[in-house]
């Protein structure tokens, strides 16, 4: 679970710090762009849109980390032999 906490703002400002925390305690901090229409008025539709790909991109970031740890730890176990010298000429 990720949860998000959004720094206070005025109505003035054009981007909130938004700190991530996902459910192993790891935080990411970002500021997003506050999304206005004509009026000035805050863009719910575009701000819960930027919420959505900032979601999408930290699942992601998630997913990388968990293969990268995932195949480090298949390196450890696994006996290599290096046998390129039977290919490759010195």
């Amino acid at each position: 679970m990720i949860t998000y906490t959004v720094a206070e703002y005025t109505s003035e400002e054009t981007s909130v710090e938004v700190t991530f925390t996902n459910a192993e305690g790891l935080v990411h901090k970002r500021n997003v762009n506050i999304p206005r229409d004509a009026s000035g008025s805050v863009d719910e539709e575009a701000f819960n849109a930027q919420k959505e790909n900032i979601r999408t991109r930290l699942l992601n970031q998630k997913s990388q980390r968990f293969f990268t740890e995932w195949y480090e730890q298949l390196k450890e176990k696994a006996d290599i032999e290096d046998n390129r010298y039977m290919f490759f000429a010195s």
